[in-house]
């Protein structure tokens, strides 16, 4: 007896529709990367000259190893989050990404302790000649350890943000908006201590 054509195989499934917001939550990323690089030039152009390149090899030097570790840590997490957020199960998505944040942050942890106590010797042995000083390099130091630190937080970022794209079933632009606004503060609250101490 003939089979109709196409019984017995699998249906397959429509594309699921994305919820709204996601290029609107993409943009307001977009410009909160670009505030806090306005906010770091904004404190920065108060000090003496000098600071600004102080700041950029700072954030250079920063992004070879924490960053390297933040992008690495990220980028063999984001499967695992995929699968993750497309459970049912909010409360088991929300208890899995909590891990994997808490996970990313103590990864994270000894790569950026380690600058920080070694940001002399490392700044020394890269710029410690010509016209780079000793001011300059004290500076570039201090950049280097506030960096190293703020990368700590970073990562456990990055990992969430991978988390809220992620979700099929949510729009990101709420969550994506409260990140930037209190990101923003906290940077602006810790840029004022910094540069007051």
């Amino acid at each position: 007896v003939a089979t109709p054509e196409g019984e017995g195989r699998k249906q397959a499934e429509p594309p699921r529709k994305l919820p709204k917001g996601r290029v609107a939550a993409a943009m307001l990323m977009l410009l909160y990367f670009q505030a806090s690089v306005m906010i770091d030039f904004a404190f920065v152009s108060t000090l003496a000259t000098g600071s600004l390149s102080a700041l950029e090899y700072g954030t250079r030097i920063v992004s070879l190893a924490p960053g390297l570790v933040m992008v690495s840590i990220g980028t063999v997490l984001y499967p695992n989050i995929v699968r993750l957020t497309d459970r049912a199960d909010r409360t088991q998505v929300g208890n899995g990404v909590r891990m994997m944040v808490r996970a990313s942050f103590f990864v994270q942890m000894p790569v950026s302790i380690g600058l920080f106590l070694v940001a002399p010797q490392i700044v020394a042995l890269l710029f410690g000649q010509g016209g780079f000083d000793a001011e300059a390099q004290a500076e570039t130091v201090l950049m280097v350890q506030y960096f190293a630190i703020a990368s700590m937080f970073l990562t456990p970022n990055h990992v969430l943000m991978d988390s809220i794209y992620s979700d099929g079933k949510a729009s990101p632009l709420r969550p994506v908006a409260i990140y930037a606004g209190f990101a923003l503060a906290i940077r602006v609250a810790l840029m004022f201590v910094m540069f007051q101490a």
